[in-house]
């Protein structure tokens, strides 16, 4: 469980990083490629100093293609983030990035049969309930905006889906290599971004920096324990406690960091999300 709290730790971060990142108005290009730049120096290190794995490891070509398949979908998941969150709004967005996890367990059901038990179904039916208590403005969604709300849905199952498949698949003492991989991959491609959009990396703003780093500080976190995570619990367990568990750490973020206020669909909100922690963990 030490690994799902430290990878809530890291998921509370970077959201609280994109608050930060919304409040001062940053340039999100110049966020993403510090958030990858500095996951990919941080992993590195990491990588260097524990000496577990070796650079010919990454010869395994299954191995590559899913180091790549990880990066496409992770930031694709980031951007779709950031532009349904302006077309959207952050309710919106929010709900279909944390109900993710459905179409992971799904997946992971018929792909490997890891069947979810009787409790742990209901507690994600009660989580389900919770996210949408904290949804408000679905009104205000267009319908032709749907699809990247579905696409954002998708991109972060599947995130959790290639996670599980390097930890069923692949060796426990390359996984840090194998993220170091991810991450240069992600920064090359936020670079390419970067510089076709005509802007320079050394023109940031301070706070695109800082807030950058921030990000990509949590994102070590975050991608490291989740990989433990998948790779020691079963997918039943990991995706629907991450997902309620982000919802509560955020939720007192708001509150306590940025003063925000907490009304009675929100409370209700937050004990379903308690109990289906509960729940999925009996």
């Amino acid at each position: 469980m030490i690994y799902l709290l430290l990878t809530l730790l890291g998921s509370c971060g970077i959201s609280y990083g994109f608050k930060l990142a919304s409040i001062k108005k940053t340039d999100q290009d110049y966020i993403v490629f510090f958030n990858y730049l500095t996951a990919l120096l941080g992993m590195a290190l990491y990588w260097l100093l524990g000496q577990k794995g070796r650079i010919t490891d990454l010869k395994n070509g299954s191995m590559i293609l899913l180091a790549i398949a990880l990066m496409l979908f992770m930031f694709s998941n980031l951007s779709e983030n950031n532009a349904s969150t302006d077309k959207n709004g952050i309710n919106s967005t929010t709900f279909f990035g944390r109900i993710g996890f459905l179409p992971c367990i799904l997946l992971s059901a018929v792909i490997w049969k890891d069947l979810p038990d009787i409790w742990q179904i209901i507690g994600m039916v009660i989580l389900v309930g919770s996210l949408m208590f904290m949804l408000k403005d679905m009104k205000h969604v267009k319908s032709e905006n749907l699809w990247m709300l579905f696409s954002l849905t998708f991109t972060s199952g599947m995130v959790s889906l290639l996670n599980i498949v390097y930890g069923k698949y692949f060796s426990g003492e390359t996984e840090v290599l194998f993220l170091t991989a991810v991450f240069f991959l992600a920064a090359v491609l936020a670079a390419v971004v970067l510089l076709a959009k005509g802007k320079i990396p050394w023109k940031c703003g301070k706070n695109d920096f800082s807030v950058g780093i921030f990000i990509g500080l949590s994102n070590i976190f975050t991608t490291l324990f989740m990989l433990k995570s998948y790779t020691a619990v079963s997918a039943n367990i990991v995706a629907p406690t991450t997902a309620a568990g982000n919802m509560i750490f955020a939720a007192v973020i708001g509150k306590v960091m940025f003063k925000e206020e907490v009304n009675k669909n929100t409370v209700i909100a937050l004990v379903m999300a308690i109990a289906s922690v509960i729940l999925v963990n009996v």
